[in-house]
C-alpha cells in the first residue's frame, strides 16, 4: 500500500509543467449497428437501420501533467450528451425516433506537444477511455397526433412467462469503454480541438425472446470544443 502512494508522489515530483483544461463544445454522435433484426421499442424490426447523427452538449475537465516540453499525460472527466436517430424502412414513415443518451466518461491520454513558435503548439492525444450511463431515454414520436412513446434507455426488457413485455426498456448497458483520438490547437492558454471516440464495447444488453437475436450496437462520436488552461504549476 505504501509503494501505491508514493509511486504517484514521484511521478509528480518530476513534472515540469501542471495545467487544468476546461472546454465545451459539441458531441456528435451515432451507433454502429449490425444485425438482420433492430429492436426499438419494444419492437423487432427485419432490417438494421441506416443510424444518423446526432448533436448535443460536451464539457470536460481535465488534468495536463507535462513531464518534458512535448510528452505529456491527460486525464479528466467527460460530460457527454450522446445518442443518434435511427431511420428504417418498416417504419421511419409514420414515427420519428431518436435516442437521448447522458455520459460521464474518463479518458487517460499520452499527449504529443509539437512546438510551433512562441506560446503556439499543435497537441497530438491518443488513449483508452471508461463511460459509465448516467441517465437516456428512447423516444418515438408518431406522425398521428397526440401519440408519443418514451422509455429509460437503460436495461432489458421483462417478460412474463408468456413471452409477453411487461416492462419495455431501452436495452442498453450502463457500462462503455474504448479509445479516443485528438488533435489541439493551443494558443497562449487558450485551445481549440476535436476528438474522436471509438467505443469497443458491444453496450446492447436486451434480446429478441422470440428470435433468440441480439444486434451489436457501439458509440461513435466526434467532439469539437475550446477551452482554457489554467497553470497550476
Amino acid at each position: 500500500m505504501l509503494v501505491m502512494l508514493l509511486v504517484p508522489l514521484a511521478a509528480m515530483s518530476q513534472l515540469k509543467e501542471f495545467t487544468l483544461n476546461l472546454r465545451a463544445g459539441t458531441a456528435v454522435s451515432r451507433t454502429d449497428a449490425n444485425g438482420e433484426f433492430y429492436r426499438l421499442l419494444g419492437e423487432w424490426y427485419e432490417s438494421t437501420p441506416h443510424v444518423d447523427y446526432k448533436a448535443g452538449a460536451y464539457v470536460s475537465l481535465h488534468a495536463d501533467m507535462g513531464f518534458t516540453s512535448m510528452w505529456h499525460l491527460e486525464t479528466g472527466l467527460d460530460f457527454a450528451q450522446m445518442g443518434y436517430k435511427p431511420y428504417c424502412e418498416d417504419y421511419s414513415e409514420t414515427r420519428d425516433d431518436r435516442l437521448n443518451v447522458y455520459y460521464l466518461q474518463l479518458p487517460v491520454m499520452a499527449s504529443c506537444h509539437v512546438d510551433l513558435g512562441r506560446d503556439v503548439s499543435l497537441n497530438l492525444k491518443a488513449g483508452p477511455y471508461l463511460g459509465l450511463g448516467l441517465s437516456g431515454r428512447f423516444e418515438s414520436v408518431y406522425y398521428v397526433p397526440g401519440m408519443a412513446i418514451s422509455v429509460d434507455a437503460f436495461g432489458t426488457t421483462q417478460y412474463d412467462d408468456r413471452g409477453y413485455e411487461t416492462e419495455v426498456r431501452g436495452g442498453l448497458s450502463r457500462f462503455d469503454a474504448g479509445l479516443t483520438f485528438g488533435l489541439e490547437l493551443e494558443v497562449r492558454r487558450f485551445t481549440v480541438g476535436a476528438n474522436y471516440l471509438l467505443g469497443l464495447v458491444d453496450n446492447y444488453r436486451d434480446s429478441n425472446v422470440l428470435h433468440e437475436f441480439r444486434p451489436e450496437t457501439r458509440n461513435r462520436a466526434f467532439t469539437v470544443a475550446v477551452g482554457y488552461n489554467f497553470k497550476v504549476r
